[in-house]
């Protein structure tokens, strides 16, 4: 008899990759988002995509529209209540009207810097914005930013590379930096919080918060940190997960490039820039990693750039290399019984007829030679031919 237990779908995961060539503009995917309305969007190098499950609508500056967006290299996406895409790239910030087609361009100086790398809408509507020379966010009466400096910050959060925002249960913002720490936004203070320095390049450069409210903070070149007591600044520590030479089960690489929760296997997913690795939380630091080569779990691309869970809990991923993925890792509702059958005569195990009787047993047609009854109460398999 088998089961789909959680180890059981995790180790044998398909992944549906979606056509470049009828759907991307290329197989260069840096980011996979759903909107609030259900649909799926895809940043690409050359342009964005929305897609509906049966064809895709690329948006990107061309010949035909050389003005629609002020940089096709597009790093983030995110939607806001009034049906507007944020979408923030190489050279600039835009903002789709997904009702009319408007698109609204900004461009530094109204933004700290035109290279836009992370995007957070918050459950109250506020719109943040990370660039590599700093931090802001919208103020919508006055159609303008406002910037998070040393000098407003209390002297904690100065013009740094912002590498990824990411909002928890309480409402808290994580901002993470590619070489200047992790911080936090307290929401009910509404003040900035610097951590200890989390490894030697001081990188955080994916944040997420689990089902089971642990913080996670992926770094470049130095591995996956879990924070150990996350808002109790006297305590708080970080336990360090490393890709280990030799050990198959350690994380498959040290630069980490996105995290998300499977709830359905309640397992954490790590992109990495060589693979996928996959932790369930009973077994930390013992990861399954899927990669394209020379190995028992196939994932048919290596660099994994963003992974999310969509509304029905389907897991999809964004690749270099491989475009688009998408796997379900829901259980099946079947159990499969496999037919033992002892008589070397019978060639057969196909189930032609089922019965149960009153005492629950279940007899089958085997093929064209007989019948075999699986006894209720022992489960043993008795064959008549």
């Amino acid at each position: 008899m088998y089961s789909t237990a959680p180890d059981d779908v995790i180790s044998n995961l398909k992944f549906k990759q979606l056509s470049i060539f009828n759907s991307l503009p290329t197989d260069e995917v840096q980011k996979v988002y759903q909107a609030k309305d259900g649909f799926m969007w895809f940043a690409t190098r050359y342009g964005f995509c929305q897609y509906d499950g049966y064809r895709t609508t690329l948006y990107k500056s061309n010949l035909y529209s050389p003005d629609l967006l002020t940089n096709n290299n597009v790093y983030c996406l995110a939607d806001d209540n009034d049906s507007n895409l944020w979408i923030g790239t190489q050279g600039g910030l835009n903002v789709l009207n997904k009702k009319t087609g408007e698109i609204r361009k900004y461009l530094s100086p109204t933004i700290p810097n035109n290279t836009v790398s992370c995007l957070l809408i918050t459950q109250n509507s506020s719109v943040w914005i990370g660039t590599d020379t700093g931090l802001c966010r919208y103020i919508p009466e006055q159609d303008s930013f406002v910037t998070y400096t040393i000098e407003t910050t209390g002297g904690i959060l100065g013009s740094y590379a912002i590498k990824s925002l990411f909002e928890d249960t309480t409402g808290d913002i994580w901002i993470g930096t590619w070489c200047n720490g992790l911080y936090r936004y307290a929401s009910a203070t509404k003040t900035f919080v610097a951590y200890p320095q989390i490894n030697e390049r001081n990188s955080a450069h994916a944040i997420y918060e689990d089902s089971q409210k642990n913080i996670w903070v992926g770094s470049w070149e130095c591995g996956l940190f879990l924070l150990q007591n996350p808002k109790d600044m006297k305590r708080v520590s970080y336990i360090r997960y490393q890709h280990k030479i030799g050990d198959e089960h350690s994380l498959s690489d040290n630069i980490i490039y996105d995290i998300a929760e499977d709830l359905n296997t309640h397992t954490l997913w790590v992109g990495t820039r060589t693979e996928l690795s996959i932790m369930q939380h009973e077994q930390p630091g013992h990861f399954i990693n899927y990669k394209s080569r020379k190995s028992a779990y196939h994932i048919p691309c290596d660099e994994i750039n963003s992974i999310i869970r969509d509304d029905f809990g389907n897991m999809w991923i964004g690749s270099i290399g491989g475009g688009v993925l998408m796997t379900d890792t829901h259980e099946s509702p079947f159990m499969l019984h496999k037919l033992n059958l002892s008589d070397e005569e019978i060639p057969s195990t196909s189930v032609r007829a089922l019965f149960a009787d009153a005492n629950k047993n279940i007899w089958m047609g085997i093929g064209t030679y007989g019948l075999a009854c699986q006894n209720h109460a022992t489960g043993q398999l008795m064959l008549h031919t």
